[in-house]
């Protein structure tokens, strides 16, 4: 079975071939142009698909709060295309190329794969505490 992180992969090394860059740079702390375009395409098209930006900030590293920002630079850049006509282009060849590849409503298998990973974290979290409560005993 696919999970989120194998989605997220693949549409970071889609995102890598299309913006010219090193997929090792999308995932860093870094704020280069290319870094921070990356990102922005990668999120917004993962956020479209349904993910939210808890689940982002377990698979990138940034705080979650950063999502709501990208969420809102997308709304501008779409709404003003001539403020950053390369994010536009970059985030329509992208999310066409994941389209083509991914298998099926890409929408819902995201909202699957995201479910998923939650009730994965939620399990990790209550097996940590009850190995918790086991040492107490």
């Amino acid at each position: 079975m696919i999970g989120l992180k194998t989605e997220i992969e693949l549409l970071k090394n889609i995102t890598s071939d299309v913006l010219k860059i090193p997929v090792d740079n999308i995932n860093v702390q870094g704020k280069t142009e290319e870094q921070v375009l990356a990102r922005l395409v990668v999120c917004n098209i993962l956020m479209k698909g349904g993910i939210k930006p808890s689940t982002l900030a377990l698979h990138f590293c940034k705080h979650r709060t950063n999502y709501y920002h990208y969420k809102k630079l997308h709304a501008h850049y779409t709404q003003y295309e001539k403020d950053y006509p390369k994010y536009n282009e970059a985030f329509i060849l992208v999310l066409s190329k994941y389209q083509s590849i991914s298998k099926g409503n890409f929408n819902t298998n995201l909202k699957k794969m995201s479910a998923i990973d939650e009730i994965n974290v939620a399990l990790a979290n209550l097996n940590h505490y009850k190995n918790q409560l086991e040492k107490t005993i």
